[in-house]
């Protein structure tokens, strides 16, 4: 028969437990994220890079560069331009320390903001603090350049 004392031993060794399965799941989390946010980042480029070159097709002029300095940090910097009477200029950088597990996003004309990595059933995705869904590359390409592009796009 089970006491009082018992159950409370219990508890605790379920608590213990608990702590170490979440700990080794953060560590987990941890090595994916040490692996994946590379490869997401060159991603991320990429879809940003292939964005502003498909502009033109929309009534804006964009230039994409990569100021990346390899194991110290990526930078990506985007010049958006309207060509017409009524010309409008906008840019953004987006920036990544390795291991950092933050993107932060500096736009001309909005506070700066930050992406953050996270992992879920294995799959690293990145999120705002605005909004919460979990995004792959392009999604967060298409996050970070679609409210510049509003910006300077012409209006019909």
């Amino acid at each position: 028969m089970m006491d009082w004392i018992d159950e409370i031993a219990q508890q605790d060794e379920l608590k213990r437990e608990h702590a170490a399965a979440e700990a080794q799941e953060a560590y987990v989390a941890s090595l994916l994220l040490d692996r994946d946010e590379p490869e997401f980042i060159r991603q991320l480029g990429l879809e940003l890079k292939a964005m502003v070159e498909k502009l033109d097709k929309i009534g804006v002029r964009g230039s994409f560069s990569d100021h990346s300095e390899p194991n110290f940090e990526t930078r990506f910097h985007i010049n958006l331009q309207r060509v017409s009477l009524s010309p409008a200029v906008n840019q953004t950088g987006v920036f990544y320390q390795p291991s950092s597990h933050i993107v932060r996003c500096h736009p001309m004309r909005r506070s700066p903001f930050q992406l953050r990595f996270a992992v879920d059933n294995g799959r690293v995705f990145i999120y705002s603090e605005i909004n919460l869904a979990p995004m792959n590359p392009h999604q967060a390409a298409q996050f970070i350049l679609q409210p510049e592009v509003d910006y300077v796009r012409p209006r019909s």
